[in-house]
Formats: structure tokens, sequence, C-alpha cells
């Protein structure tokens, strides 16, 4: 009987051994930071309660992504409506997407992984109105991206290599947190500051939680933005964009 448990404890300390010693490649959508977008909308006294804006941005992560010295790089083009009454604003919106993503880790099948797709959100969030200040203190946001190409294909083609455990095989990413936002509107500037927290779904599972915070400067019909997605499970997206206002 003693000779049983022993051998029994060998062998699960050298399961355990050989398992904990083994490489686990995590690898995932290359668009992952697209609940960062930030959702423009007129202010509480603007002349006009609706309008429509166009964006565009650069995102990139500094060696950092599924894994350590692994590069993303991806641009995307966005249209959304925004809303604003006295207490509330909402925005609704969609855009394309392409980039690349550079495998390391995984040295059966390395290299610059393109990749493409669209996306699309909503969000609502009460407003506080203190002089020049649009205060959005409680809003939701919710939305999903959708996408293909070479690093979708790497994901599906080594799915069944012990190790690989990839964020999701699915095509389909969802999303759906909360928002906040402060907003200054003095004469032709506008001044502000927002940050999302949220949870990532798919294939029927909750995939983790991602935190972006933006910060943007505007005149008149244009607005510069600067945007941080921090993930668990790639590091961190540093986005550069512009919207533009139109009616």
């Amino acid at each position: 009987m003693m000779h049983l448990l022993k051998k029994t404890a060998f062998g699960a300390a050298l399961s355990f051994s050989l398992f904990s010693c083994s490489t686990v490649y995590q690898y995932g959508p290359g668009n992952l930071g697209h609940e960062s977008r930030l959702l423009i909308t007129p202010g509480s006294k603007d002349s006009v309660r609706t309008a429509h804006y166009f964006s565009g941005r650069y995102s990139f992560n500094r060696g950092k992504g599924y894994n350590e010295n692994e590069a993303c790089r991806f641009g995307d083009a966005y249209y959304h409506l925004g809303y604003s009454a006295k207490y509330f604003s909402g925005a609704l919106g969609a855009g394309i997407f392409g980039g690349t993503y550079q495998v390391q880790k995984f040295s059966q099948d390395p290299g610059w992984k393109k990749f493409y797709g669209m996306n699309a959100m909503g969000q609502a969030a009460l407003n506080i109105p203190i002089g020049p200040v649009n205060w959005r203190i409680i809003g939701v946001r919710a939305g999903f991206s959708v996408e293909d190409g070479a690093l979708y294909d790497f994901r599906i083609k080594h799915r069944d290599t012990p190790g690989f455990n990839e964020f999701t095989s699915n095509r389909l990413t969802a999303f759906a947190g909360t928002c906040s936002e402060l907003m200054i509107r003095h004469k032709d500037y506008t001044f502000g500051g927002s940050n999302n927290i949220v949870f990532l779904f798919g294939e029927k599972q909750m995939l983790g939680i991602a935190n972006s915070s933006s910060i943007y400067a505007g005149y008149k019909e244009y607005s510069l933005i600067y945007q941080i997605t921090g993930s668990l499970r790639q590091g961190q997206n540093h986005s550069l964009g512009m919207i533009f206002r139109f009616r």
C-alpha cells in the first residue's frame, strides 16, 4: 500500500512539473482595444443636439502583445452619430480597421500576420451640466468586433498544437461595460477626458476585463485624441487620432 502511494505521488509530481514547465502560446484578435474608442457628442448648450462625426486613428503597442516582444500595429476609420440633451448624451457608430501582428514566441510559424474587419458600438450616459462643463458621470456602452485575415487563420491552423491556448478562435468579440466623460466647452475650444471599464466576451464566455482612458483637445470642428487601453491579455495599446464633426 505504501509503495502504491509513493508511486502515485511521484507520478503526480512529475506530471505537475512537466505541465508547469510547458510553454503556453496565447494569441487572439489583433484589434483588441476596439472598445476604447471615444464617441464625442455635442455639449448640452450647443446650438445643435445632434451631430455627425468622422474619425481616424493609428494604434500600436510598445513591444508587449499577447507575448513579450510581439508588436501590433493597426489603423481604423469610424463614423458615429452623437446626441445630447441637458441631462443625457448618447452615441452610435460603426467603422472598419486593418493592421498586422508580429508573432515571435510561437517559432513554428513566426512573422507578421495581417488582420482586418469591422466593429460597431453604442453608449448612453447621464449628463450633469455645470456651466461650460458636461459631466457624463454614469454611462454604459456595448459593442462588437468581427475580424478576419491571416492572424485569424494562424489561430485556427494551430489551435490543436499542445500549449496553443488561444484567446478565442471566434471571429466575433463583444464587450459591455461602463463609461464616464468630462467635457469642457469654451467658445470654439473643447477639452475633455473619458474612462471605460468593459468586460470582453467571445464563444459564449467572458474573456477578461479591459480599461481605457482618453484625453482630447479640439478647436471648432476638429479634435485631437490620445487613448491608452490596458488588458491582461494583450498589454497596452496606444492610439492617436482625429475626429471631425459635421452636421
